[in-house]
């Protein structure tokens, strides 16, 4: 029985520890952490168009290697259609969607580096009824976005990157997944304040 106590503090103890490791070494990520600010501008397809997407994004960045972030996405295109009304009039699409996503950089080499990214997202589909712009039915989307991202310093605190993935989903009719679903390559920018304004400081 003193055995099995002493056993069982013992790993009491040694869980206690572990986890406050695991804490202090979390804590010290994000301490250590910089946040950024993006701009996205992506080309896939919507309902077979070929369409661009623009996104607005801002995020932390973990001991260079992680990234944790939260972008804001729509459909920048005026995509007038028939499809979806039962009636035969014509509708124009609205396409807006928010995401969460993580990113892992595996390749780092000068100022050239690469990552793999993931994104869930969820959204809404709205139909304005044309000729007058009423607003019409509205149907929710969920959504699944893997890729992997190029990214070319151009200076410290700015970056150029280079993305291509896939948009995968599920969406209330009259859409169809179908409709959503698409390959995806992306060009944006990114920008890291806090190394802007030490560039600043130094000039």
């Amino acid at each position: 029985m003193i055995k099995f106590l002493a056993s069982l503090i013992a790993f009491a103890l040694f869980t206690h520890l572990a986890i406050a490791q695991a804490n202090s070494s979390f804590l010290h990520s994000i301490r250590s952490s910089e946040p950024y600010l993006s701009l996205s501008a992506d080309n896939s397809k919507f309902t077979n168009r070929g369409v661009q997407f623009l996104g607005l994004g801002a995020g932390l960045q973990i001991e260079e290697k992680y990234a944790l972030g939260f972008s804001y996405n729509w459909l920048n295109n005026r995509v007038i259609t028939s499809e979806f009304n039962t009636g035969g009039k014509l509708d124009r699409i609205q396409f807006r969607y928010a995401q969460l996503l993580g990113s892992f950089q595996y390749y780092n080499h000068l100022k050239l580096s690469s990552s793999i990214e993931l994104a869930i997202g969820a959204g809404n589909i709205t139909r304005w009824l044309l000729p007058q712009e009423l607003y019409g039915p509205t149907s929710r989307v969920a959504l699944l976005e893997p890729a992997i991202r190029a990214r070319y310093n151009i200076l410290n605190w700015l970056s150029f990157s280079f993305m291509l993935g896939l948009r995968v989903c599920a969406v209330q009719k009259p859409f169809r997944a179908s409709d959503i679903n698409s390959a995806k390559i992306d060009v944006g920018l990114s920008v890291s304040p806090m190394a802007l304004v030490q560039a600043l400081k130094t000039t």
